[in-house]
């Protein structure tokens, strides 16, 4: 991971494997990093794809930046592990949060659904939200 980011299992997973990626470099959200951070974070999110794969599992990624006004702050994406029929349950409950959501949140409709075959294993390395592709 070139020293940028670290992984770490959370203090309280959601569920079993249940992993956080963890920038390095004070950045308050992933959309402020560097061309080169979003590439090598592109690289560690398909890996960890392929590697939750083989164990039949497909993969969420939600990115919280607990305080991304402050200069310290560091970026944390938890890696969710999820059975592949859970996948409709994800989306459905995301669109039903985002579509109950304030206006704060509505810049962040954005869902992609995490069980469509051409989004299986190569993603976009720039995407925050929550799903497969990200």
């Amino acid at each position: 991971m070139d020293g940028l980011f670290h992984l770490r299992v959370p203090t309280c997973a959601l569920v079993a494997k249940q992993l956080q990626i963890v920038t390095t470099r004070h950045v308050g959200s992933t959309l402020l990093m560097e061309e080169n951070e979003k590439a090598v974070l592109g690289g560690v999110k398909t890996a960890l794809r392929k590697a939750f794969a083989a164990f039949g599992l497909l993969t969420l990624f939600l990115e919280s930046s607990p305080r991304p006004e402050e200069p310290q702050s560091h970026v944390v994406i938890d890696v969710i592990p999820l059975a592949p029929g859970l996948s409709g349950d994800v989306e459905m409950a995301f669109t039903l949060a985002m579509s109950e959501c304030d206006e704060e949140w509505s810049q962040h409709k954005k869902i992609i659904r995490v069980d469509l075959p051409s989004l299986s294993l190569q993603g976009d390395s720039t995407s925050t939200g929550g799903s497969s592709s990200s």
